[in-house]
């Protein structure tokens, strides 16, 4: 559960599931702007979802496994329904 909350965290006041400000506050650990990129700039950071997944997933870790692969297929839904035309 605190995994799943440390996650939601991230996501932006834009109310898109998975997606998730490029900027973040050291002192709060809260995002500190509401810019999303899926390009250049951002994009390393949604492959990292899926082999932050993959690594979890091999290495047993199982409930960090299981919020990076929601974290990453979130992402993924919302960048097809919203912002693929």
């Amino acid at each position: 559960q605190a995994l799943r909350n440390q996650s939601s965290v991230f996501e932006t006041a834009l109310h898109f599931p998975g997606v998730y400000s490029t900027m973040v506050d050291r002192a709060s650990a809260t995002p500190n702007n509401f810019n999303v990129k899926f390009g250049g700039g951002g994009d390393s950071f949604y492959e990292y979802l899926l082999k932050m997944w993959i690594i979890q997933r091999d290495n047993n870790q199982l409930a960090s496994a299981q919020m990076y692969r929601q974290m990453y297929l979130s992402s993924a839904r919302t960048l097809v329904r919203h912002f693929i035309k």
